[in-house]
């Protein structure tokens, strides 16, 4: 009888890929450098950034929106509670609305990283041919992981909030439950940065495609939440230097940010061994 793990790692049945009991076949690994490649087709890689940009576009702009309406409520408000006490209705509407948005926003990234994972390989390039069968093969996966992504953030963001109340009165307990929810938010994050790239190759299963970014992150996560601190937190970090920082920031979100953020998360998940190309992908190569 198949063990949890077994029925974890390889499907409802518990079965090695392997009959032979050997090592499990893993995709094809990136070819060369990283970077080469980036810097090779660094033109795509910015018309794919306004691809990516065209699908959160409704995003971006419910985000701006938000943003003029939390500096109003922080106006009124005068201590750090207060400002967290009338951030929070905000920040749940803005959830709320972003939970569609975000299964959009997933269906052009999982166009991109089908791209990127060709270019990774060294595979033969047709770029939008490439970028269109990966929305149709994986984007209504994509959609719906990023409605179900968008559905936790919020029920985070409720659970956080309701523990922060219960430990205004400093049970410990409720303590620890705040930092467990810190624990899973990294967890959360490891996760997404690899949920995309997995469902390259996976053929339509898409709880495979979930299994492995799931197992990876758990086993990977440091390497994962290094991609989202390069290429998210240091140039959010750009954004704070007086004067010129908003701007940099700007541009580089604009011309590759969203690439470069992809591009990083599709080469860490081909590194591990996650994704690929399906054996449909490698037909009409050949034709």
């Amino acid at each position: 009888m198949a063990s949890l793990r077994d029925k974890f790692l390889y499907g409802a049945s518990g079965r090695h890929p392997n009959p032979d009991g050997g090592a499990a076949p893993k995709p094809e690994r990136p070819r060369g450098t990283l970077l080469r490649p980036f810097f090779r087709n660094f033109g795509a890689m910015v018309q794919y950034n306004l691809v990516s940009l065209l699908f959160f576009l409704p995003g971006i702009a419910w985000t701006g929106v938000n943003l003029i309406l939390l500096d109003g409520q922080f106006s009124g408000a005068g201590s750090f509670p207060q400002m967290v006490e009338a951030a929070f209705p905000v920040l749940s509407t803005w959830l709320a609305v972003m939970i569609p948005l975000w299964g959009l926003a997933d269906v052009g990234a999982c166009g991109v990283a089908g791209v990127f994972r060709r270019i990774l390989e060294g595979r033969r390039i047709s770029h939008w041919r490439d970028f269109s069968r990966a929305v149709r093969d994986n984007g209504l996966a994509a959609f719906v992981f990023g409605v179900l992504r968008g559905a936790l953030w919020w029920m985070l963001l409720a659970a956080e909030r309701f523990y922060t109340v219960l430990a205004e009165g400093g049970a410990p307990m409720f303590r620890a439950m705040q930092l467990l929810g810190i624990v899973v938010l990294l967890f959360v994050l490891s996760v997404e940065a690899l949920l995309i790239p997995a469902l390259q190759g996976s053929c339509g299963k898409w709880m495979d495609a979930l299994r492995a970014a799931v197992n990876h992150a758990v086993w990977h996560m440091p390497v994962c939440l290094s991609a989202l601190a390069l290429t998210v937190v240091l140039p959010g970090l750009v954004a704070l230097i007086p004067t010129v920082g908003a701007l940099l920031w700007g541009m580089y979100e604009l011309v590759c940010g969203l690439s470069a953020r992809q591009y990083a998360f599709t080469a860490i998940a081909a590194l591990l061994g996650v994704g690929g190309a399906c054996d449909a992908d490698e037909d009409e190569d050949d034709v």
